[in-house]
């Protein structure tokens, strides 16, 4: 047996071509190795060219799948943002809602905010117009800078506690209890009964302290 039967009865065994009839249609009967390598080489090229375009398609697959995401993430960032920005409040916002409360509810709300000690909220009760009368430390402070002189007890723990007890047109009248410490640690409580204050627009207008001993009865 020559070494080119030993090859074609090898081919045959392997039978790549599933229609024998197709196979001897492409080659004669007793092909060269010449032909067989020919054969071989555009077999090789044709399972080449299946191959590569589903790859392509897998990367333009990714690629899509990349770019939708990031837009997901850059739309979700946006939308983020207009949240905060809508839910978050602006001091114009704090302004308005603040001028919609009753006499009753800017005072407890001016409580509120010098129990936590934060003097620019206290003072945004207060104008330029604004007047302080009787206050233990000033007969009379007018404006913003004097009245905030007053406050300077308001980062010092004092915890201011009211009860009103009369509501008359623009007019709050309230008792207060006001509790802390001394300078060398030991407790103080203090009383005044008869605070009075005109309010429009959450503001402050006039204050008026009446006098006292500060003594809790």
């Amino acid at each position: 047996m020559t070494d080119q039967d030993r090859v074609l009865g090898l081919l045959a065994e392997a039978n790549p071509i599933s229609d024998p009839h197709a196979f001897a249609s492409e080659m004669p009967v007793r092909p060269h190795l010449g032909t067989i390598e020919q054969w071989s080489g555009t077999m090789t090229e044709t399972e080449l060219r299946t191959i590569e375009p589903p790859t392509r398609r897998t990367n333009q697959r990714w690629l899509i799948a990349a770019a939708a995401a990031v837009i997901a993430l850059v739309v979700g960032v946006g939308a983020l943002v207009v949240v905060n920005r809508q839910t978050s409040p602006t001091a114009e916002d704090a302004a308005a809602s603040q001028a919609t409360m009753t006499p009753a509810e800017t005072i407890q709300a001016y409580i509120d905010a010098y129990n936590v000690a934060d003097i620019d909220a206290v003072m945004a009760f207060f104008t330029e117009e604004s007047v302080v009368r009787g206050h233990p430390t000033a007969p009379e402070a007018r404006g913003l800078a004097a009245i905030r002189e007053i406050h300077s007890e308001v980062a010092s723990g004092v915890t201011y506690a009211i009860l009103i007890s009369e509501v008359r047109g623009d007019t709050v009248t309230w008792n207060h209890i006001w509790t802390g410490f001394e300078d060398d640690g030991s407790p103080f409580r203090n009383c005044v009964n008869g605070h009075s204050a005109t309010v429009r627009d959450g503001k402050i207008v006039v204050w008026e302290w009446p006098p006292t001993d500060f003594q809790c009865r």
